[in-house]
């Protein structure tokens, strides 16, 4: 398979995943969507230096949050609180009302400790994966997951899911 076919077809594989990296740092469907564009490029641009295929998800990966990054460094600090990410959910039983609470509470979380939560429990990566994507040493990793565990329980209260 050529450059081209191999990764065309890893790009229509992780587009979803791609796209919700970019949208849980971005918290914007727009800026996203641009990040998204740009990290393809660049990754398109520099698929030479992909040594190993099997990780080309954690290497895309890695590029749409560094590009992210940068798309936010260049931005002036505005929040659109109306604007909400669309992440699957955990677990596909999981009602709609449950899913919008946990989201809004990953919502109040540090752009560190929510970077963590998406990618641990919604892209299922190990720590050692995220230290490798987020370029950080795994303890650190294992330290803002266990905080950003910490501060989610915080947001989230027994009553949110009594019923």
């Amino acid at each position: 398979m050529n450059e081209k076919a191999y990764f065309s077809e890893q790009i229509r594989l992780y587009e979803q995943n791609i796209y919700g990296l970019a949208l849980s740092i971005l918290k914007n469907e727009h800026d996203a969507a641009d990040v998204m564009q740009d990290a393809i490029l660049k990754a398109y641009s520099s698929l030479h230096t992909l040594r190993d295929r099997r990780k080309f998800k954690s290497w895309i990966l890695s590029i749409v949050h560094n590009t992210a990054i940068e798309h936010l460094r260049r931005q002036k600090p505005t929040i659109d609180i109306d604007e909400q990410y669309d992440l699957a959910a955990p677990e596909p039983t999981v009602d709609p009302e449950t899913r919008h609470t946990v989201r809004a509470a990953i919502e109040q979380l540090s752009l560190a400790h929510r970077e963590v939560i998406v990618l641990y429990y919604y892209e299922n990566y190990s720590t050692g994966q995220i230290a490798e994507i987020l370029d950080l040493p795994p303890a650190t990793v294992r330290q803002q997951l266990f905080r950003a565990r910490k501060a989610l329980s915080k947001h989230l209260n027994k009553e949110d899911f009594d019923r």
